[in-house]
C-alpha cells in the first residue's frame, strides 16, 4: 500500500474504504458460490493468466521467526 492507504487507516475514511472493499469481496463471493461455471471459468482464466508465472517468495527460508512466533 501506499502512504495515503497507510495515513488514513486509523481513521473514519480508512475504515469506510475498508468496509466498503469487503462488502464487495464478500458480494464477489456469494456470486462466485452461486454460479459455479463462473467460478469454474474464472479458476480458467487464473490458471492461464499464471501458467509462466513463478512464485519466489521474498522471505528466506532462514528468516526469524516474527516476536509473536516466538515459544516462551
Amino acid at each position: 500500500h501506499g502512504w495515503a492507504v497507510v495515513a488514513s487507516g486509523g481513521t473514519s475514511i480508512g475504515h469506510k474504504g475498508m468496509e466498503l472493499a469487503a462488502k464487495a469481496m464478500a458480494a464477489t463471493a456469494i456470486d462466485l458460490f452461486a454460479e459455479p461455471q463462473a467460478l469454474s471459468e474464472v479458476r480458467q482464466e487464473f490458471e492461464t493468466k499464471t501458467a509462466e508465472h513463478v512464485y519466489k517468495s521474498f522471505v528466506t527460508g532462514d528468516a526469524p521467526p516474527l516476536p509473536q512466533d516466538i515459544q516462551q
